[in-house]
């Protein structure tokens, strides 16, 4: 139960962890298609450097110490590689609105989400040779092939209820620094509670309640310290990232949507609205040169536009821009969402 637990928490927090690391370069980077590839690929760099050195590891009669030791660096270090990913956009030695360079979030990648991934690919091939010495049947092939099946099954199941939860609550609730630091006193209290010998000579009842009583107190730790501690931290890093996107601009507002990072910055009788660290609007648009672009564009599609039916109420200035072109009718139609009552 213990191994399984740990195998479990495996999958599950190196699905979380690659889904922050990945969203946060992709904001610092401003989002774009050739980020992401490169992204996945210091991804992959770091899992295979990971499991050269655990399968090393693996081979020493210290194995079972290398895995506990890995299983909590990969606890402890998310927090620590996400802010460091989140204001890494300063380092990058571009200009507000200037995409970086391949080789320049090549490089990143390696220093920043490689290590991640490393820890990753690192504490798999020990998980499989830890379990394959659990595995009580058979010669040591056979206990090899089971040990491995056995890591593969289970990860892959965390991996699956990681993605799952990130869809289904992450996306609307998204806080990479709590989730990760609440995740990681679970993978401690795991740990600690179901020692992989298993065996003790007080009854099963007791040692079943004692795991379940250190997995729920250092779980509580877990999110006191997640929210007080780590809830700063997360304000701050937003803040320093959002000073090497939009120098010179006051960050007012932001959000991270199912669908993107968002971003509200004042000037001077303005606003602007940034997604995944590029210009989408500004507001109130007094000359119309934003809206007049986005109607004309729109409204060219047609040679005479008589009737127009406009969703949304909340840009005045793209209906300005469209009553230039005297339309006969129209018709507003008014959506209202609570969606976007989590900017912050």
């Amino acid at each position: 139960m213990g191994l399984v637990s740990l195998l479990f928490l495996l999958g599950f927090t190196a699905t979380l962890l690659q889904v922050f690391t990945l969203r946060e370069f992709l904001v610092g980077s401003l989002g774009n298609e050739m980020a992401f590839g490169i992204c996945l690929g210091t991804w992959l760099v770091g899992i295979t450097l990971g499991a050269l050195a655990g399968g090393r590891c693996a081979r020493r009669e210290w194995r079972e110490t290398a895995f506990r030791i890995g299983y909590v660096l990969l606890s402890v270090a998310p927090a620590g590689l996400i802010y460091l990913v989140r204001v890494s956009r300063a380092w990058y030695g571009v200009e507000a609105g200037e995409l970086p360079s391949p080789l320049t979030l090549f490089r990143f990648g390696l220093l920043l989400i490689a290590p991640a991934a490393f820890l990753v690919g690192f504490v798999f091939p020990l998980a499989a040779s830890v379990a394959a010495e659990r595995t009580g049947a058979g010669d040591k092939r056979v206990r090899t092939a089971v040990g491995i099946g056995v890591v593969y099954v289970w990860e892959a199941v965390g991996s699956l209820a990681a993605g799952v939860f990130f869809t289904f609550v992450l996306a609307e609730w998204y806080r990479p620094f709590e989730t990760m630091s609440i995740n990681g006193g679970i993978v401690i209290a795991c740990l600690l509670a179901f020692r992989l010998p298993s065996r003790s000579e007080t009854p099963h009842r007791s040692r079943v309640f004692q795991r379940v009583a250190l997995i729920l107190v250092l779980a509580a730790q877990a999110c006191g310290f997640g929210a007080i501690l780590l809830g700063g931290l997360d304000a701050r890093s937003i803040r320093q990232r959002a000073k090497a996107i939009a120098p010179g601009l006051e960050l007012i507002r932001w959000a991270d949507s199912p669908y993107q990072n968002l971003e509200v910055f004042r000037i001077p009788g303005r606003y602007n609205v940034y997604g995944n660290g590029r210009v989408l609007m500004g507001f109130p648009d007094e000359g119309l040169y934003e809206s007049r672009s986005v109607a004309d564009l729109i409204l060219i599609q047609h040679e005479d536009p008589k009737s127009i039916l406009v969703i949304g109420d909340r840009n005045p200035d793209l209906l300005r821009a469209i009553l230039r072109h005297r339309p006969q009718r129209w018709p507003c139609h008014a959506h209202r969402s609570r969606r976007w009552s989590r900017f912050r």
